[in-house]
């Protein structure tokens, strides 16, 4: 066997196939987390549950239904959108805590942001336009 034929042979293998996405690349995350924790915890429900997202996961990619691994990574893409907003601005607020302060506008709850150490100032909310006092 020549050394660049399996890379041939699979690319072939794949080729009309759906392959890996995020949604993919989240169930198998998410299982190997419940297969890891079960070694652990010795549960079966944990088991079971790696081991079924593992095989859908791998079915998902070899699937030669387009369309419907494309509706299923939409559902995901809507299902983890504020888990994933979330996630950004928590990051967001530890790496700038020294250098910014937060505050929700008391009116609609929009999250606003002024730089620390400038006293007292007037914010604007950028969503009801409401104007507060705010001491930075």
């Amino acid at each position: 066997m020549a050394k660049g034929d399996w890379k041939y042979k699979l690319m072939r293998f794949m080729q009309g196939r759906y392959g890996v996405d995020e949604f993919s690349q989240a169930l198998m995350i998410g299982s190997m987390l419940c297969l890891l924790v079960d070694m652990f915890a010795g549960t079966g429900i944990l088991y079971a549950l790696g081991t079924f997202g593992m095989l859908y996961a791998l079915f998902r990619m070899y699937s030669r239904n387009i369309e419907a691994r494309r509706r299923e990574l939409n559902w995901y893409g809507l299902k983890s959108r504020k888990p994933k907003a979330w996630y950004k601005l928590t990051k967001k607020r530890i790496q700038n805590r020294k250098t910014t302060k937060y505050f929700k506008c008391k009116k609609c709850g929009q999250l606003m942001s002024v730089p620390r150490g400038v006293g007292t100032i007037k914010v604007t909310c950028p969503k009801c336009k409401d104007v507060t006092q705010h001491k930075a």
